[in-house]
């Protein structure tokens, strides 16, 4: 399965609100062992969709809703660990990864019913203690922020994990882990990354050379960290020639890429090193996530990968690097490797051997992901702008699970993030399900709608989506399906 899909998700939602524009599970196999990972194909190959219409009311079977999930307070002993694992890491690492103690507030809280578990207290009393553990419980105000994300509650920055994004990790804690060591990084960024930020657009990745290209520059990264003296000067100095060149071709990208890699990159690092430490463990991680499609069809995924893989070279190169330069946003890894590394030239882009990096192997995949892309946006600019004949009020999000069906990610103008695939969406009475289907979140509640083929209201904003297909099931029996005088559907209370 392709959960940590999930997790970018999330993490790309909290990304484009940080730089104001469009700011995972995870495979657990292990790759097979080789010196250059062999990465083909790494974005999943999709169907241009038919061009969306209006659908008839009901047009596709429900199928049957997973198993619920265990209510969250039902699952307390398990929570207790995972928060007593993650502890245990800050312990050991006493501060000596970013200079100070990574201890930090964190909550796990479902979307639904509000309910949260936490680390420790709150000064109002909401979150109290429950019984021997060492967990507190409560119910959240209406105003604190339920996301995965850090964020602002009782005075206080809180590292926060939705109960929806962990029971889709199948309760294994080894992930639920590392997306709360990820998530509490953010909540202290701030002690390490000096700067704001502005509008920043990273839609240059969708192109097939700047894919290619990125792939290039990961597999000469991914060979220098499995290499040592003048081989790994070699390869980091293919890789930065590659980046050098893919940023003389797109010059505005250069500034979003850094943000990410500084970004998320850097929690993506700090997750690898406190839970794997060993490098080659690392490697084998970071390589089945990108192998698979994880990140790399996505606004700014990218960044996760190549940024974790600088700040482990800079860190192998010089564990104090970072000490008396504060990383601003914006600022360039590969150039502060090259300065620690003190390499002086780069070998031109066109003398460079990129069979070594599997050029071969990755452009073909690449160039048809591309061209596929570009249908399927077109497409989804078409769908996103019907009229809506499905009302649904309420809270809506992914179904656990069915994220991992999410098959391309992209930006529309006052729609927000939009996502392309089949999955389903989940609220406090309705199951709806998508097939090649649009679903978007905008960056503007308030701002004007255009309608869709479904149209979700959440609170004070609003979700959209639009299928050629699709099907809704009431989940609560005191409410039914409506069709109303001009043809809009809605559920009703009986």
């Amino acid at each position: 399965m392709k959960k940590l899909l999930w997790l970018f998700i999330i993490c790309l939602m909290i990304v484009s609100m940080l730089v104001l524009a469009a700011c995972g599970g995870r495979s657990k196999e292990a790759p097979a062992e080789e010196s250059v990972p062999e990465i083909v194909d790494s974005a999943p190959q999709t169907s241009p969709p038919t061009t969306p219409s209006l659908p008839p009311a009901l047009p596709l079977p429900p199928t049957p809703p997973p198993p619920p999930i265990a209510p969250l307070f039902e699952s307390l002993d398990f929570v207790a660990a995972a928060f007593a694992r993650v502890k245990a890491i800050w312990d050991e690492d006493d501060g000596d990864l970013w200079g100070f103690p990574l201890h930090t507030p964190l909550l796990i809280a479902d979307e639904l019913t509000r309910e949260a578990v936490a680390n420790m207290p709150d000064s109002q009393g909401i979150l109290k203690k429950h019984g021997e553990l060492d967990v507190y419980v409560g119910v959240l105000p209406d105003d604190v922020l339920i996301f995965n994300t850090a964020v602002s509650f009782d005075n206080t920055k809180w590292s926060m994990m939705t109960w929806n994004l962990l029971a889709s990790y199948d309760y294994d804690e080894t992930w639920i882990v590392r997306v709360l060591v990820h998530e509490a990084l953010h909540a202290v960024q701030s002690r390490i990354v000096a700067g704001g930020s502005s509008a920043l657009n990273i839609e240059h990745m969708y192109n097939a050379d700047a894919r290619i290209s990125v792939f290039m520059e990961i597999n000469a990264l991914f060979a220098a960290l499995r290499a040592t003296g003048g081989e790994r000067l070699a390869a980091v100095n293919d890789a930065l020639s590659v980046r050098a060149e893919r940023r003389q071709n797109y010059p505005r990208g250069e500034r979003v890429e850094n943000t990410f890699e500084v970004l998320e990159g850097m929690a993506q690092f700090t997750e690898m090193i406190l839970v794997f430490k060993e490098t080659e463990v690392i490697l084998d991680a970071l390589y089945n996530d990108i192998v698979k499609g994880y990140y790399t069809h996505m606004m700014g995924g990218f960044g996760y990968t190549t940024g974790a893989l600088y700040y482990m070279l800079l860190n192998e190169a010089d564990s104090n690097w970072q000490q008396g330069s504060r990383l601003g946003i914006g600022n360039d890894l590969g150039g502060r490797l090259r300065q620690v590394l003190g390499i002086n030239e780069l070998t031109p882009y066109n003398q460079l051997d990129l069979e070594k990096y599997g050029y071969s192997r990755v452009a073909p995949g690449q160039t048809a992901w591309a061209e596929n892309f570009v249908k399927i946006r077109a497409q989804g600019e078409v769908a996103m702008n019907e009229q809506p004949n499905l009302r649904l009020l309420g809270y809506g999000h992914f179904e656990s699970g069915t994220a991992d069906a999410v098959d391309a990610i992209f930006h529309i103008p006052l729609r927000g993030t939009v996502y392309y695939g089949s999955f389903a969406i989940v609220g406090p009475n309705f199951r709806l399900e998508l097939r090649n289907g649009f679903v978007s979140f905008p960056f503007n509640p308030d701002g004007v709608r255009v309608g869709a083929a479904v149209d979700i209201v959440v609170d004070e904003g609003g979700m959209w989506a639009a299928a050629p297909t699709w099907a809704l099931m009431v989940t609560d029996d005191d409410y039914v399906i409506k069709t109303l005088d001009d043809g809009l559907i809605e559920i009703v209370r009986r």
